[in-house]
């Protein structure tokens, strides 16, 4: 694993815990769990296509106007975020 596929772990942790802190506090927050999910999705990606010599993302998961997960870079070093509409997660 590397450094920064660690380090977005770590990071996946501390938010992970302030959702469900969050959610705990609220009756219902549809939005955060997507964007947890989709934060936990990222990682796994970065932490795990950087060739994507498994096809695990699909060109579709940054195609809509929705927002969605957007890839970058070369194969060897695919980096993965969130892409957004207006500073709002999408519904990809």
């Amino acid at each position: 694993m590397t450094d920064k596929a660690f380090l977005d772990l770590l990071g996946l942790q501390a938010i992970d815990t302030e959702i469900d802190q969050l959610l705990h506090s609220r009756e219902s927050l549809p939005e955060l769990e997507q964007y947890k999910d989709t934060y936990e999705t990222i990682t796994n990606l970065n932490a795990t296509a950087a060739t994507d010599s498994f096809g695990l993302y699909n060109t579709d998961m940054g195609a809509s106007v929705l927002g969605g997960i957007k890839r970058t870079g070369l194969s060897g070093s695919y980096a993965y975020t969130v892409k957004t509409v207006g500073g709002v997660l999408g519904s990809a």
